[in-house]
């Protein structure tokens, strides 16, 4: 998936561009991306670098 762009859930945005590193190992940096919509949001929490990740909706 090198450079590959993603579609949100349709009415979500995101601010700006982020960059996301998956290695092949399945390891990724701790980091967060925020999607809104209005004032809704989608977090998707990316947590201690191991590849796991949890969502949390508003």
């Amino acid at each position: 998936m090198a450079h590959a762009n993603l579609i949100y859930p349709k009415g979500y945005r995101h601010k700006g561009q982020q960059q996301l590193d998956i290695l092949p190992t399945g390891y990724v940096a701790p980091t967060t991306v925020t999607l809104t919509s209005g004032s809704a949001y989608i977090k998707i929490i990316f947590s201690f670098g191991g590849g796991e990740y949890r969502v949390e909706k508003s």
